[in-house]
């Protein structure tokens, strides 16, 4: 409640039976009523403005209003005296007693950002299983030619058939080592892409929410920004 104080002529806002100056005494002139007009915080942090009293006038940027969204920017004078009323001050004045209002998130656009990561993971790994599979065939048909050329009685043909399994075993030897390097490579690629997405879906927070979704659900809000939480 804005209004002017019976007595001293300054001008206060009540808020839950505690009054909190405005303008010095002397300043609300008869022309501003005890209870002028009504500031209402909205559970998304915006103000309203209501002029209380059909004989009373309360101004907003130059403009007679019954009732306005105002800001700390807004120009506000009560009465025909024109009692300017400081906005910056209400709104140092609220930011000590009324709680700023907790911001709400949705969850479900980190469900997709999930169940991607883990088709992408899986299928690397699928991948990666696949050319071990053909290394190990690989392997075996090498070892295969190795005990052919031990045969006895192929002449030079084995010592060349021995050579090119030893060459084959080599060759799949050092690209096996390749594949696992690069199979590392790519699953710590994934993680870091997954790191920096799956993130608490405040804009201005930038924490890693490191659980599966599944678990994610049940969390109510962000420890490091305090936002809620909703699914």
């Amino acid at each position: 409640m804005i209004g002017r104080e019976e007595g001293t002529c300054r001008l206060i806002m009540t808020i839950g039976g505690k009054v909190a100056e405005l303008s010095p005494a002397g300043t609300a002139k008869k022309s501003v009523s005890r209870t002028h007009c009504k500031l209402v915080v909205g559970d998304d942090g915006k103000w309203a403005l209501t002029n209380l009293k059909a004989s009373l006038a309360t101004y907003v940027d130059g403009v007679q209003i019954l009732t306005k969204e105002v800001n700390p920017r807004s120009q506000v004078v009560l009465g025909a005296d024109q009692c300017v009323v400081d906005m910056k001050k209400v709104e140092q004045i609220l930011q000590k007693v009324v709680p700023a209002p907790v911001k709400t998130f949705s969850l479900l656009p980190l469900e997709k950002v999930w169940n991607d990561y883990e088709e992408k993971r899986l299928k690397v790994q699928l991948d990666e299983q696949k050319k071990a599979n053909l290394q190990r065939l690989q392997g075996v048909l090498s070892m295969l030619g190795m005990m052919i050329g031990l045969v006895e009685g192929l002449g030079p043909v084995r010592f060349v058939v021995m050579g090119l399994a030893a060459s084959i075993a080599i060759f799949f030897f050092i690209r096996g080592s390749k594949t696992s390097n690069a199979l590392v490579v790519k699953l710590k690629t994934l993680e870091r892409e997954f790191q920096q997405q799956y993130i608490c879906p405040n804009p201005e927070c930038d924490r890693y929410l490191g659980v599966p979704w599944i678990s994610l659900k049940d969390q109510v809000g962000c420890p490091k920004c305090k936002c809620k939480y909703t699914c």
